[in-house]
C-alpha cells in the first residue's frame, strides 16, 4: 500500500492529474516557495523583452515574473492540463492583458519561432526530461543570442534520498547538468545553492 502511494505520488509530480494532482500542485506550491522565489530573483539585469517557463505548476513564478517585469511578453507552458487550468485561473489578470499566454507544450518542443525568447527557466522539471540533449538543443533554438537559460532543481544527493521510482525520475549533480549545457554550446554563468528548511536546490544559469 506505502509503494503504491509513493509511486502514485511520483506520478503526479511528473505528471499532475485530476484532484489528486491539485493536491500535488498545493504541495508544491508549499514546498517550493523559496525555490521559485529564488530563482524568479535570478533572472539577469538584462533588457528583457520575452520570457518563458517550462513546467508552470500552478503558476506562482510566472505570477512573481509578471511583476518584476511588467514590460515583457511572459510565456508558460505545461503537459499537464490539470496545472494549466489552475495557473490560467491564478494568472487572469496578465493573460487577459495580453501579457501572459499560457500553453500546453513540453521543454523537448515548444511553439516558439527561432531566437524569440530573452529568458527561459525550469523548476523541478529536470527529473523527467526523456533526452536532455534535446532539449538544451531546444532552448538553444528559441533562445536570442545572449540569451540565458535557468534550471532550478535539487542535486542527486539530495533527491537519493527520496527512493523515487528509476522509472519516473532521473537525478543530476550540479556538475552534470553543467556538461550537458556545455556540449550544447551554452556557456556557464553562474551555479548558486538555495537552501531552505526543507531541502537543497541548485539553480544553474547559462547563455547561449
Amino acid at each position: 500500500m506505502r509503494e503504491r502511494l509513493k509511486r502514485k505520488v511520483a506520478e503526479n509530480l511528473r505528471h499532475p492529474r485530476g484532484f489528486f494532482g491539485k493536491l500535488i500542485g498545493r504541495f508544491m506550491n508549499h514546498f517550493n516557495k523559496g525555490i521559485i522565489q529564488f530563482t524568479v530573483e535570478s533572472i539577469p539585469e538584462i533588457e528583457i523583452e520575452s520570457i518563458a517557463e517550462i513546467g508552470i505548476g500552478s503558476g506562482m513564478a510566472l505570477k512573481l515574473c509578471a511583476k518584476r517585469f511588467p514590460t515583457a511578453m511572459i510565456y508558460g507552458f505545461d503537459i499537464s492540463k490539470t496545472m494549466l487550468s489552475v495557473a490560467r485561473r491564478e494568472n487572469m489578470k496578465s493573460i487577459t492583458n495580453s501579457k501572459l499566454k499560457i500553453d500546453q507544450a513540453s521543454i523537448s518542443k515548444m511553439p516558439l519561432e527561432n531566437e524569440s525568447l530573452d529568458v527561459l527557466y525550469t523548476i523541478n522539471t529536470l527529473y523527467f526530461w526523456e533526452d536532455p540533449d534535446q532539449v538544451f538543443k531546444e532552448v538553444y533554438r528559441v533562445l536570442r543570442n545572449n540569451g540565458h537559460f535557468i534550471v532550478s532543481f535539487n542535486p542527486k544527493e539530495e533527491m537519493n534520498s527520496f527512493a523515487y521510482p528509476n522509472d519516473l525520475f532521473q537525478f543530476y549533480t550540479a556538475d552534470q547538468v553543467g556538461e550537458l549545457a556545455l556540449r550544447n554550446e551554452f556557456k556557464l554563468i553562474s551555479s548558486q545553492v538555495y537552501q531552505d528548511r526543507y531541502e537543497k536546490y541548485i539553480c544553474l544559469i547559462v547563455k547561449k
